[in-house]
């Protein structure tokens, strides 16, 4: 089991130690919809990336950088972007075309791909958030290595997240 961003099947050299028993799948959830306490919070939910794009508002070239954005945008442009990087493309129909499927390795994956696109999730817009992740992601890490039971682990998280707040 390997949990990473999608570019990762392409290039972690997987599929030639695995070849067709290579599996990519949706990340697990916990509650339906029904279960759920937060409207839009249910189900398998990834990350929203895209905060590498922006134009410096102290640019002498704003022209010639939003062209280089709206390029971006661009069908051809994000199905390059998914082939040679292994990108997600900010629209999800580039991943229903018959060019998509057809690209090697990240081709055979694009309806579980489509899946996680989806239902990315932005995250969480606070000045907190990075001190926030980095100790849910420790937290979680020492429940799944074993070394802490959930539940300790989790009274921990919830007063270190106070603690940031």
């Amino acid at each position: 089991m390997h949990r990473n961003w999608p570019y990762a099947i392409a290039s972690a050299g997987a599929e030639s130690a695995l070849g067709t028993n290579l599996g990519v799948m949706p990340i697990p959830y916990a509650v339906t919809e029904r279960q759920s306490e937060y409207a839009g919070v249910d189900g398998s939910t990834s990350a929203l990336g895209g905060w590498h794009m922006a134009i410096n508002p102290n640019s002498t070239k704003i022209d010639a950088a939003v062209r280089v954005l709206e390029a971006m945008t661009d069908w051809r442009i994000q199905l390059m972007l998914f082939e040679e990087l292994g990108l997600l493309p900010p629209e999800i129909s580039v991943l229903e075309s018959r060019a998509a499927r057809r690209v090697p390795i990240m081709g055979s994956h694009v309806d579980t791909l489509r899946t996680a696109g989806e239902n990315a999730m932005p995250r969480p817009v606070t000045i907190a958030w990075s001190q926030e992740s980095t100790k849910i992601a420790e937290l979680v890490h020492a429940t799944y290595s074993g070394d802490v039971a959930p539940e300790p682990a989790m009274r921990e998280l919830r007063s270190q997240l106070e603690k940031i707040e």
